[in-house]
């Protein structure tokens, strides 16, 4: 699992104030810094949505992004690319602790949307 945090030196950004996202990778239970990737904010530019998807396109190979806040538009162009987010408190600094907490809450729900897709299927085969 990749996980995208918006913010660096131990920030948490809203997704579309954010000038860069930190990449960590979850293997073998244990989390592997990918490095930072450099982002152009979104928020109060002219051209609002196209910056907006050119975020989502810089974090498109990540599984869930942890963000401060985030608005309706940038929820559309993360959900195009199949990217999950989860809010966390903008005054945690402790990223060992968002990582742990944005790992276990993905988790969750996908066994959550498994089971859903489990109920609903035994409901169309009945």
């Amino acid at each position: 699992m990749k996980i995208a945090i918006a913010g660096y030196s131990g920030r948490i950004s809203h997704f579309g104030k954010t000038e860069a996202f930190s990449i960590f990778k979850w293997q073998d239970g244990v989390f592997e810094n990918m490095g930072m990737r450099v982002n152009t904010p979104a928020c109060h530019s002219e051209n609002h949505l196209e910056m907006l998807e050119k975020s989502a396109e810089l974090i498109s190979d990540c599984d869930v992004v942890a963000v401060s806040g985030i608005g309706p538009a940038a929820e559309d162009a993360l959900d195009r690319k199949g990217i999950n987010f989860q809010l966390v408190d903008h005054n945690e600094t402790d990223m060992e602790k968002v990582l742990v907490l944005v790992r276990e809450g993905t988790e969750y729900w996908k066994e959550i949307i498994k089971r859903k897709k489990q109920i609903w299927q035994e409901k169309l085969n009945k």
